[in-house]
């Protein structure tokens, strides 16, 4: 559960980063939290491969990545100097990974 939480408030995070009108350093403070939530998911994709490695620790991986992907992608898409976003970041690959991993936990629940 806390690979889930972590990961969706990454792409809840990256997903309003679009909408923030204010100041440069609130705009840092937002990709910080991104990619702060980003590394949580590394470690919670660790806690997961290490309690049920066989079925749940790719699928928690590519979650953890798909999230550090995103993090990147927010960081290249905002202009911190200025405090704007340049383009929307893509959270399709998130979104993605976290359905596959969802859809393996409920497998691995079910046995």
């Amino acid at each position: 559960m806390a690979l889930l939480r972590a990961s969706g408030e990454v792409r809840t995070l990256a997903e309003g980063i679009r909408t923030y009108r204010g100041e440069p350093n609130g705009m840092r403070e937002r990709v910080a939290a991104v990619r702060d939530r980003a590394e949580e998911t590394q470690v919670h994709a660790a806690e997961v491969g290490m309690l049920a490695p066989a079925r749940l620790a790719e699928s928690a991986d590519q979650v953890a990545s798909a999230a550090s992907d995103l993090a990147r992608d927010v960081l290249a898409k905002t202009d911190l100097d200025k405090g704007i976003p340049i383009d929307d970041p893509d959270v399709a690959k998130l979104v993605d990974s976290i359905a596959a991993f969802r859809r393996a936990a409920v497998e691995h629940a079910a046995n």
